[in-house]
């Protein structure tokens, strides 16, 4: 999502005639909405289990890349990015546990799974940058939006029908 979103979004920002400015400031605010909501996330998450944080914040990162693909104007745009942000906000924290958990209780160590995971999140950032503006200029902005917003959501589809760590509230002492 990101790769994309940090392609996408200052294109279709410049196309609609926004400034570098709105630019920065629609990155600069959705990164202090990400950094903000992510403890607060985790925390909820160790209340009531990792599965409903993480699938409302892919749920709403979904529906940002969809305001995204639909927007004809730049306030749109940026407040698109800015629902984008809440999503991975309220997501990221309860994805990073769900991982420790997985690694407690299987061979792979958590160093590993650690490294893996950062791997995989750098590659998605390529692909989706290069990905997402070769589609974008290809078929028109809306596409690759759409597209990521599919994944998003066949993602949180996965995670309400599969088992996962921390799915349930941990026992409170």
């Amino acid at each position: 999502m990101f790769g994309a979103i940090e392609v996408l979004v200052p294109l279709r920002i410049d196309d609609l005639g926004g400034s570098h400015t709105v630019i920065a400031g629609g990155f600069i605010v959705g990164a202090g909405i990400e950094a903000t909501l992510a403890p607060i996330a985790g925390r909820y998450s160790d209340r009531v289990g990792r599965r409903t944080p993480f699938v409302t914040g892919l749920a709403i990162a979904a529906a940002g890349m969809l305001g995204i693909a639909a927007a004809q104007g730049v306030d749109i745009v940026v407040a698109a990015l800015l629902v984008a942000s809440l999503g991975a906000g309220i997501c990221f924290a309860p994805a990073l546990t769900m991982l420790t958990e997985t690694t407690e209780s299987g061979p792979l160590q958590e160093g590993l799974a650690a490294g893996l995971s950062n791997m995989a999140w750098a590659t998605g950032q390529v692909i989706g940058g290069v990905v997402g503006g070769a589609v974008a200029g290809a078929a028109g902005y809306a596409a690759p939006s759409v597209a990521v917003a599919a994944v998003l959501l066949l993602t949180a589809t996965y995670a309400l029908r599969r088992e996962l760590p921390g799915s349930t509230a941990p026992a409170v002492s």
